[in-house]
């Protein structure tokens, strides 16, 4: 059998998670050659002979335990929760805190599992004076069987091999004192002896520590987009060591701002009930060759990101396109007759003034808006037929939930409250897909973002960062302005109540009381100061009296 001995100056310590551990002085002094895609190392013997020897398994190995329920604990109290793990039957397995993921002064005692279907109980303390929520599928801890090592001999010992052995171990005495003194961290002579343990996958450079792969990824690799989204949301915070936290909790929550689209991991939902109606087919609105232009690139996005695909339903709908704002024009489908036989979901959506009733104690408020909310719901495979459109060349038909069906807000609705669960009323709300976070002080806040992020993050959500705050003191929310527990309607939207001319007539009189009247809570004495510019409206008028007649 081939052997080689070497010899190593080595340091003895306690807990070390394996007996021995070599480093890079010593794959380089003794010209060893790591292959990991054959799972061996070469290393040459005294007569220079190459020796390769393959890797071993290594015997301690840990699971992740998982939370298996979203948990709320109340303050300074404890609970047994169910946690889950890969591990089927087992006893006697140890389980360890994992306080990556576990908000601070929640403890967590290492103690010894037994797990059976996949399952354990373990402790959770709160010491805070507040509850506390940690999500489902949080990870928790980790679990591992304590191991004992098994001892195989590899080389052969000989006279010569321990004649060899003895007089490497006499060089390494002589040489201990020049080793123990060398400046180890001398960047000139120990340039490739630094332990180099983790690696971005990004561009395959390797770091000392997950702190230093982390400021590398936020300066260099994440993407652009990404970090300008991170850094513009923050950068009206002042207080530094605030805006970092805030940072922080974004940047361990990227994905929620990568443009990619994405589908929610949730069961597919039925929003289009027809009962027993035939199916419902609407020619095609006439359209210029650019607006048919447009209609296929439109298509063709939908088309990649697997919004649509190709259809043989009998069901269609026109498409419109419609201008916006900026002059550009947006690609629809006009659902009217379709809605006009679907049956209404009755799901309620939250009340406004209950909504503002919930913001009006809190101080900091965070809101995130979905990007195309509704094209990230799956939708049935027997609701996607009745969704059908064509073009002047094809037929296809959505696989999310279309914009413009009549149910869609309700379905919607049903969905954002079943994934926020318990959260809602407490410390968010959300209106359809405007989602809002509220805190009494910065350090709550800190933890209810970081709860709602890692929520949406799970649900695999994507968010639209242009119309999204992060930790404000005041924000636009329904068309209103909720700054320090006031309510006030939103500028933009009473401009043009504001600009309007004195209505001349009792008709103008009438309309602009009915646009106006929808404030009245927020302007005392509302009635008495109508009465006063428009007292006469309220008179009777004679039968032969004109609407348009002059106040």
């Amino acid at each position: 059998m081939k052997s080689a001995s070497t010899y190593a100056i080595t340091y003895i310590t306690t807990n070390l998670i394996t007996p021995i551990l070599l480093g890079n002085d010593w794959i380089n002094s003794n010209h060893v050659y790591l292959f990991g895609d054959q799972k061996q190392l070469t290393i040459p013997d005294q007569h220079g002979q190459l020796i390769s020897i393959p890797y071993v398994k290594p015997a301690f190995i840990n699971y992740p335990a998982l939370l298996v329920h979203q948990i709320t604990i109340p303050p300074y109290s404890q609970t047994l929760v169910d946690i889950t793990c890969p591990v089927d039957d087992a006893n006697n397995f140890i389980f360890e805190p994992y306080e990556r993921y576990i908000p601070r002064l929640i403890f967590i005692p290492h103690t010894l599992l037994n797990i059976n279907k996949h399952q354990a109980k373990v402790l959770l303390i709160n010491a805070q004076d507040q509850q506390q929520i940690l999500s489902k599928n949080t990870r928790i801890g980790t679990i591992s069987r304590e191991t004992t090592y098994s001892v195989f001999t590899t080389t052969e010992y000989s006279t010569t091999t321990n004649s060899l052995l003895n007089k490497n171990f006499q060089r390494s005495r002589r040489s201990y004192k020049n080793f123990k003194n060398r400046d180890i961290l001398n960047k000139k002579d120990n340039s490739n002896s630094t332990q180099l343990n983790v690696i971005c996958e990004l561009c395959n450079e390797y770091f000392l520590s997950g702190n230093d792969l982390q400021k590398h990824l936020r300066a260099k690799c994440y993407s652009d987009q990404i970090r300008k989204h991170i850094l513009e949301s923050t950068k009206h915070m002042e207080n530094k060591k605030q805006r970092l936290a805030i940072q922080d909790i974004l940047w361990r929550n990227k994905i929620l701002f990568d443009p990619t689209p994405s589908i929610i991991n949730i069961p597919s939902q039925s929003a289009i009930r027809t009962g027993d109606h035939p199916p419902i087919y609407s020619k095609q609105y006439s359209a210029s060759y650019k607006d048919q232009d447009m209609k296929f690139q439109e298509t063709q996005k939908l088309l990649e990101r697997g919004q649509i695909e190709e259809s043989t339903s009998p069901w269609s709908s026109p498409i419109v396109l419609v201008k916006k704002k900026d002059k550009t024009m947006r690609f629809c489908i006009d659902y009217r007759r379709l809605n006009a036989i679907t049956i209404k979901d009755a799901y309620p959506l939250p009340r406004i003034d209950e909504i503002f009733d919930q913001l009006s104690d809190a101080l900091y408020y965070t809101k995130f808006d979905f990007k195309s909310g509704y094209f990230q719901v799956p939708l049935s495979k027997e609701d996607r037929p009745k969704t059908a459109f064509s073009t002047r060349d094809n037929h296809y038909q959505l696989t999310v939930l279309p914009q413009g069906i009549t149910n869609g807000p309700a379905r919607f609705q049903r969905v954002i409250n079943h994934i926020l669960g318990p959260t809602r009323w407490k410390y968010t709300l959300a209106y359809i897909d405007d989602v809002i976070i509220y805190s009494k002080t910065f350090q709550e806040h800190l933890l209810h973002v970081n709860e709602i992020c890692t929520i949406l993050k799970n649900a695999r959500f994507r968010l639209n960062p242009e119309k999204c705050e992060i930790a404000r003191t005041q924000t636009d929310y329904l068309g209103h302005n909720v700054k320090n527990g006031e309510i006030r309607p939103s500028s933009h939207n009473i401009n043009g109540l504001l600009n309007t001319k004195l209505p001349q007539t009792a008709d103008e009189a009438c309309k602009f009381v009915k646009a106006a009247k929808y404030y009245r809570k927020f302007i005392s004495k509302f009635s008495r100061k109508l009465l006063n510019h428009f007292g006469n409206l309220f008179q009777l008028q004679e039968p032969n009296k004109r609407k348009d007649k002059k106040l």
